[in-house]
């Protein structure tokens, strides 16, 4: 009897842990035949498995700890949902893995490998095709080319509308005798937001130093080296720093938004240093014909400048897409974009898993099925 009792009390409070805590799986599965008119010099067509988002799954969830406070994890798996590989350089979990915790009066703290803020902010405030929603070589990392380890972050509670956050990267890496160590591959990205009825803005903030120079820091998946001409071949980055605007308004069953974002880089080009400079602009907009039937496009212009050249590259980007639901967690979508450089750029390319033209124009068509759960 006492055993019995003892069994009984053990499961009680099990079911007690349970009730004050919550696990959720989610994930997305995009796939679809993807053509290219110019890839490398010739046309192609393949099956991706990244279009309005790239396939992913993972854990999410929350304990109360009582008066307010929570802990909170995250663990996000990014994978080719065409051949299974695991995407991030092969990370289990390389699109987020944080824990922390959540007051209701002073917001959350959150430690582990996360997003900038010009990704959480700025991003949902643009196109909604994210495949061709690059800006030339996701040079701001609204497109989240880039993503951060070793982060503390910090995010407001919402404050009648406004909400703003920061956060910080560590390098992972002792000082050297130059005292640099502790520099190198760090980050710290800010951000504020506002949402109130129709309208959204954000403003946000990225830097980086010496991404991508060691396995231990922040930026270790880095990729804006080896830029095709004019750029020459960027052998590194010392220095990058982004600063974004948005601002979107719905209208009826539609949405308008524009966005600017300049980015600064300070880069090594074989033994010399170059300054080089985007500046992005684009206008996006959306509308439900039906509550099943989304049409959307959007127009992006890059003015970019190479010191070490003296090129001004600049790139005009149009894209446009209608995308069919079939229920709440099933769509079917199709979209296509089109980008043209002027002779400074020298070749097209549309910022995905395509290889860059061998002329000034490229021409990207995409039909996928997109299922979430």
């Amino acid at each position: 009897m006492k055993k019995c009792l003892v069994f009984a009390g053990v499961l009680g409070l099990a079911a007690v842990a349970h009730a004050q805590g919550s696990v959720t799986l989610y994930g997305v599965i995009d796939t679809g035949f993807n053509y290219v008119n110019n890839d490398g010099g010739k046309s192609s067509a393949s099956l991706t498995s990244c279009g309005i988002q790239c396939s992913a799954w993972g854990l999410k969830g929350s304990e109360d700890l009582g008066g307010g406070l929570k802990a909170v994890f995250k663990l996000e798996n990014g994978f080719d949902a065409t051949t299974g590989a695991l995407q991030q350089g092969g990370r289990e979990f390389g699109r987020q893995a944080w824990v922390g915790l959540s007051d209701s009066k002073f917001g959350t703290i959150r430690l582990g490998r996360q997003y900038d803020f010009m990704f959480d902010y700025l991003q949902p405030l643009g196109s909604v095709w994210d495949t061709g929603q690059a800006h030339p070589f996701d040079n701001d990392n609204v497109d989240d080319f880039t993503r951060f380890s070793n982060v503390v972050k910090y995010i407001s509670n919402d404050y009648a509308g406004f909400e703003f956050g920061g956060m910080y990267g560590f390098s992972n890496q002792p000082s050297s005798g130059g005292g640099t160590g502790f520099g190198n591959n760090r980050a710290w990205s800010a951000g504020v937001k506002y949402q109130n009825g129709p309208v959204n803005l954000a403003a946000t903030y990225l830097h980086m130093n010496n991404p991508g120079i060691n396995s231990t820091g922040s930026a270790t998946g880095y990729g804006f080296v080896g830029l095709p001409t004019p750029y020459g071949t960027v052998n590194s980055v010392s220095r990058h720093d982004t600063f974004g605007i948005a601002g979107t308004y719905a209208i009826g069953n539609g949405r308008v938004g524009l966005m600017y974002t300049h980015t600064n880089l300070t880069a090594s080009v074989v033994s010399s240093t170059d300054k080089i400079k985007f500046d992005n602009f684009e206008l996006t907009g959306n509308y439900y014909i039906t509550p099943a039937l989304l049409v959307s496009g959007s127009y992006m212009f890059t003015m970019s400048s190479d010191d070490n050249t003296g090129r001004k590259p600049k790139y005009s980007q149009v894209q446009a897409g209608v995308d069919y639901f079939l229920s709440k967690r099933t769509d079917l979508y199709v979209y296509g974009v089109y980008q043209r450089v002027n002779a400074d750029a020298g070749s097209a390319w549309v910022f995905t898993w395509n290889n860059p033209s061998t002329t000034r124009s490229q021409v990207l068509a995409r039909a996928a099925i997109r299922h979430t759960f």
